[in-house]
């Protein structure tokens, strides 16, 4: 059912879930292609969906640059300098 298709990607976008937004979506749109808004929210889907694929891309690769992460735990006082 088109609809139902139509639905589930409407909810899983609304969840934050864009690459299953975009499936159900794509289904949707492939079974009625005449449907201009399964079309339009399809295209949103993908649209996001690569938006944030590239969003957490030039994070990973910022977080490389500065040398991994910022996220160590500190354990205890600095080691003592050389005298």
């Amino acid at each position: 059912d088109d609809y139902a298709q139509f639905g589930w990607g409407l909810s899983a976008a609304k969840l934050g879930q864009f690459e299953l937004a975009v499936e159900h979506l794509a289904v949707a749109a492939a079974m009625r292609p005449d449907v201009n808004y399964y079309t339009l929210a399809l295209r949103g889907a993908r649209a996001t969906a690569r938006a944030q694929t590239s969003a957490a891309h030039r994070r990973q690769e910022a977080k490389k640059s500065r040398g991994g992460t910022t996220d160590a735990k500190i354990t205890g006082p600095p080691p003592p300098r050389g005298r």
